[in-house]
């Protein structure tokens, strides 16, 4: 699949993608009422009909397995979508599941699963290396990469003991890294570590980042821009990390899911310009990136 990723470092859209968080939590992550009657691959083809790559779930938004047609549908709609990603539904250390979740995104033909640090069995105790290091050829096996995300929760310490044990070339372990920049902003606040130490410390290592604001304490998903997160730091960070990577936005809120995905894109999408024609006007010219895909280049 070619994603938008892959087309060069002259279009700040290249990887822009959006999840359909945004269609099925709502801002408060409780009330029913406002979730979305969608189906997975509905929201997913809303997403991608305005040119974005798509986030999916392993399941319906009402958390109900697929049935075979909605099961190819989504299939269908991930194969024409610019580029998909999905996000594991598991937060605790299940291989067995997680085997089969990976089967499922072999089925769809996704580039990348996202996966917490505990659906590793990471928090608080050292992880099953071999046991990894086995789901993660089977990821492989099945033509994409899994991504371990942080969470505000538990700060950078398990990112960075899977980087020191698996490294940071994906295209050789099957492991990259999911840094949620949301998240990182809320850890900051219990750890010191700002978002942009994030990009920098696991850079070469990073596939995909998920893109959201809050104020430093609750995880609410906001638009980016919209809380308290230091963007100026962050934008040029994003800039500079390989083309390969997936900038995905995690969105909820009370208004259209649209609506929020059109506004945090004009942001990101403004925000990474102005990044470019600062790096322009102090080294003579954009930095650029050559194009390659997530297991062709490590």
């Amino acid at each position: 699949m070619t994603g938008l990723h892959h087309k060069g470092a002259s279009n700040p859209e290249r990887h822009l993608a959006a999840s359909v968080e945004a269609y099925f939590l709502p801002a408060d992550d409780c009330d029913a009422s406002v979730v979305s009657t969608l189906s997975m691959a509905a929201a997913a083809r809303e997403i991608a009909a305005h040119g974005l790559g798509i986030e999916i779930w392993p399941f319906e938004g009402s958390r109900a397995p697929f049935t075979a047609a909605a099961l190819a549908e989504l299939a269908e709609v991930c194969k024409r979508a610019p580029l998909a990603t999905m996000h594991s539904g598991l937060e605790e250390w299940k291989p067995e599941a997680l085997r089969r979740e990976i089967d499922l995104a072999a089925r769809l033909g996704v580039e990348i699963l996202v996966v917490h640090c505990g659906t590793l069995g990471l928090i608080g105790r050292e992880g099953d290396w071999p046991a990894i290091r086995d789901l993660a050829a089977r990821a492989r096996d099945g033509g994409f990469l899994l991504a371990l995300e942080n969470s505000g929760k538990i700060g950078i310490a398990p990112l960075r003991r899977a980087l020191e044990v698996l490294g940071d070339g994906p295209a050789a372990t099957g492991v990259g890294f999911c840094i949620d920049i949301g998240h990182a902003h809320r850890g900051h606040v219990l750890d010191g570590v700002p978002p942009v130490q994030y990009l920098d410390e696991f850079g070469r290592g990073i596939v995909e980042l998920h893109l959201h604001d809050n104020f430093g304490t609750d995880d609410l998903h906001l638009v980016p821009g919209e809380g308290s997160l230091d963007w100026e730091s962050v934008l040029p960070a994003m800039d500079a990390l390989p083309p390969r990577t997936v900038f995905c936005l995690e969105l909820k809120g009370t208004g259209h899911p649209l609506e929020l995905i059109r506004r945090s894109r004009t942001f990101i999408v403004k925000g990474l310009e102005t990044a470019r024609g600062r790096r322009g006007d102090h080294h003579g010219h954009p930095k650029t990136h050559g194009a390659g895909s997530h297991l062709g280049k490590g």
